[in-house]
């Protein structure tokens, strides 16, 4: 489960699949709910986007996920299915999706994840090459100067000169 950092967006698709088929939810009535995974549970509506007939794209602010725990979300969607009596297919589901934190230490690296359910989590933005010291001009070398960073590992401190 992706642990989180408490004020961040974040968004991700969820891919909806029943038996591993593709569930066609272009015609469905959806019902998203964001539920913290304590007692009263506190239950949000979230916001749903169609990306394509089986995949919802979830956006979660920091006003729907404003307090640390686990969160449920939970779908429930009315789907038409005429090979059924009443002529649709009703469905709810619930998955634990990620953990809110209180501190960045506790978060996870900001990476996509996989689930088992396909879904996926980001934390928003664009992810480039890393910085190389290579990549800088020799102005901007000699205006870093000398750069102490401290490393905390346990008792030790590590020495890093540039």
């Amino acid at each position: 489960m992706r642990k989180i950092k408490l004020g961040n967006d974040f968004e991700f698709p969820w891919r909806i699949t029943r038996g591993g088929e593709p569930v066609n939810l272009k015609d469905a009535t959806l019902d998203l709910t964001l539920y913290i995974n304590t007692i009263g549970r506190f239950p949000r509506k979230v916001p749903i986007n169609l990306i394509d007939d089986n995949t919802l794209f979830v956006e979660i602010t920091p006003k729907l996920a404003d307090r640390v725990g686990v969160y449920i979300l939970e779908l429930k969607y009315i789907a038409p299915e005429p090979a059924l009596s009443d002529g649709s297919r009703e469905s709810s589901f619930d998955k634990k999706t990620f953990e809110i934190v209180a501190t960045s230490e506790e978060a996870d690296p900001d990476d996509e994840l996989s689930f088992e359910s396909d879904l996926l989590i980001a934390l928003r933005g664009l992810k480039g090459d890393p910085l190389k010291f290579e990549d800088l001009t020799p102005e901007q070398k000699q205006q870093l100067g000398s750069v102490t960073v401290e490393f905390i590992d346990s008792k030790e401190y590590n020495e890093i000169i540039i």
